[in-house]
């Protein structure tokens, strides 16, 4: 993942990699998230990149009035001390932990009955 500034143009060809990509720009900054390949790519356009992420897609689709599910997955982290980083499509849910936390997640997930598949490690 990284970010830069909102000014920063959106790295040409960022969208055309594989995987999870999502990019989001708000008047203080642009973010791009995907495989650490697809954002250092672009290391000159960027100030800041971290890597180290593991992904989980919460099985979607959802209908937009269920509630609670982001809240009981994010939870069960916040009670391992697990730290989050979530992203949300029109049709599901990606909760990113770090690679060294993301078997702790999975083993508290699943303690509070989360069948959890890994999408995508960074």
């Amino acid at each position: 993942m990284a970010r830069s500034g909102p000014a920063t143009p959106v790295p040409e060809g960022f969208l055309s990699g594989t995987g999870f990509l999502t990019i989001s720009r708000t008047d203080e900054e642009l973010s791009l998230v995907g495989p650490t390949d697809a954002v250092t790519e672009h290391r000159r356009l960027l100030d800041k990149i971290e890597s180290g992420w593991t992904t989980f897609k919460v099985q979607g689709p959802f209908a937009f009035d269920e509630t609670g599910i982001v809240a009981a997955l994010s939870r069960a982290l916040a009670e391992a001390e697990i730290g989050i980083f979530v992203i949300s499509t029109y049709d599901t849910d990606y909760i990113l932990v770090k690679k060294e936390n993301a078997q702790a997640a999975t083993r508290a997930w699943r303690a509070d009955g989360h069948a959890i598949t890994v999408f995508e490690r960074d």
